[in-house]
């Protein structure tokens, strides 16, 4: 059992065997760029956790489990494997075996830096009346946007909903 975590007056205390939070992947067809995904999640400095990746029917499904084999036998890892649904249904799926208080999602191919979920988990002990946080990202990649952010290319306007 890991030890209790503290961060700005906000206390998670591990009082039973479920994790703070549910990191949900969707998989398809990222078998080259999940490893790198998985290892920003397991590098976080937050550790209550747990990593669910599901399978969403990807074509690619050899090679996403030989990427994902290091993993997929650890306590805090599940793997599910359903018929393609698309990525909202990969992620609800996970929802439904995630066991954590918080759900976050981690696309297969991004990763995250190393203290991004104690980020977010601070936002929520600033202000507990919030639903939801989100973040900014750093584009990558050949295109000619790669070294922004997303704000820089599609900033957030008007108030923070769940319908928006």
């Amino acid at each position: 059992m890991r030890s209790n975590w503290r961060a700005s007056g906000f206390a998670l205390a591990r009082m039973t065997s479920m994790p703070v939070v549910s990191v949900i992947v969707p998989a398809w067809n990222v078998a080259e760029f999940i490893p790198a995904a998985v290892r920003s999640v397991f590098a976080q400095s937050f550790e209550d956790l747990e990593l669910i990746v599901v399978n969403d029917g990807s074509p690619d499904t050899e090679a996403l489990e030989a990427a994902l084999s290091g993993y997929r036998n650890r306590p805090d890892t599940r793997y599910i494997v359903q018929e393609n649904r698309g990525p909202s249904g990969a992620r609800n799926t996970g929802i439904l075996h995630a066991r954590g208080r918080f759900v976050a999602f981690l696309d297969g191919d991004d990763w995250w830096e190393p203290t991004y979920i104690e980020q977010q988990l601070v936002r929520f002990s600033d202000d507990e009346a919030l639903d939801v946080v989100y973040c900014d990202a750093r584009l990558t990649g050949d295109s000619v946007l790669a070294g922004r952010t997303f704000m820089d290319t599609t900033a957030s306007t008007g108030p923070v909903t769940l319908e928006r």
